[in-house]
């Protein structure tokens, strides 16, 4: 019997400039996916299967990575429990 994991939501959030503001990964498909504008940072909020997750932000337009996370071959990490 194969064990399912649920899926677990997962915020994101870009504290600094930027008028557009993105996240990609394998969890997007590879297609970026918009933050919202929220006062002074951007967020998002992604339901994400368990497992490790290279992604960037993207602002205006330039790969970007997150300062919070951990680095691995250009890409932000993120571990999802």
């Amino acid at each position: 019997l194969e064990e399912f994991t649920m899926p677990m939501h997962m915020g994101f959030r870009w504290y600094g400039e930027g008028d557009k503001v993105s996240i990609v990964s394998g969890f997007t498909m590879a297609k970026p996916q918009a933050l919202k504008k929220r006062g002074d940072h951007w967020e998002t909020t992604l339901s994400i299967a368990p497992g490790t997750y290279k992604f960037l932000y993207i602002i205006d337009g330039k790969n970007t990575l997150d300062p919070y996370s951990e680095e691995k071959d250009g890409r932000s990490l993120v571990v999802v429990k």
